[in-house]
């Protein structure tokens, strides 16, 4: 199945709390894009213990995470086309 301009290619589930990923799903296999590892380095970055907002948006390079926290500080990173 091709991947259209509206789908997500990237979802996962994590917990702020103890930066671990629960679960992920990439849409279509990128071999040049490791995006667990991508979303781990975030959540094992200084800065991330101390984000209190519940929408963020990450650049990086070729692809844009859009992070949302729910009230129990699950994250949700998803990277759409």
């Amino acid at each position: 199945m091709a991947l259209s301009a509206k789908e997500i290619k990237f979802v996962c589930v994590a917990r702020k709390s103890d930066k671990v990923v629960l679960a992920s799903r990439t849409h279509t296999a990128d071999k040049t894009y490791d995006f667990v590892s991508n979303v781990n380095k975030v959540l094992n970055s200084p800065g991330w213990a101390s984000v209190t907002t519940d929408k963020l948006s990450l650049d990086d390079g070729p692809n844009m995470f859009y992070v949302y926290i729910d009230e129990v500080n699950r994250s949700f990173p998803l990277s759409p086309p």
